[in-house]
Parts: C-alpha cells; structure tokens; sequence
C-alpha cells in the first residue's frame, strides 16, 4: 500500500482501536520530541503526540523534530500500527517510507 492509498487516522485511534493492529495509516499530530536523536536523516525511536495523546514512533526522525521546530508544525506520518512488545496492550507506530 502506498502512502497515499493509507487512511488518515487519529492518534487516539492509533493508540486504541484494535482493528488497527498491523495495518498501515497515516496519523497527524506533532513531534513531541526526540531526545538524544539528530533529525534528518537519524533512525531512532521519538514520540507523535496531540494535545491528549502521545505515541512512541520508530523510524526516521523528521526535521519538524529539531528542539526549535518541536510541537509547532503538523505532521502527516505513512506508519504501521503495532504492538509495543508481543504481549503488551501499548502500541507503537513503525515509520514507513512514504
């Protein structure tokens, strides 16, 4: 599937809806930070967030997540719903290339 043939969905769904389990979305919401990571072109785990919710993502950190730009622009995120850990009910987003 293509990034753009993804649905958009929220993050509170994300992080809730089980029938998002292993399927691949497209969630908005803002770098709620990286700590530790370079942006760019830097693989790692960093946090999407809204005013409610906030998830871990794993992938590449975008530059909308530098210390000056953090939580003040939107992002659009291609991504997989999975589980944080095979026995967990917390979820994480796997960062897909778009």
């Amino acid at each position: 599937m293509r990034a753009s043939q993804a649905p958009i969905v929220g993050l509170t769904d994300a992080v809730a809806d089980d029938t998002l389990l292993g399927r691949r979305v497209r969630v908005l919401g803002w770098c709620a930070g990286a700590p530790g990571l370079l942006v760019g072109r830097r693989l790692g785990a960093w946090f999407l967030g809204t005013s409610d919710t906030i998830i871990e993502v794993r992938g590449l950190v975008p530059e909308e997540c530098s210390a000056a730009e953090a939580q003040q622009a939107l992002l659009l995120l291609f991504a997989q719903v999975v589980r944080a850990s095979p026995d967990s009910g917390e979820r994480l987003l796997l960062r897909l290339p778009e």
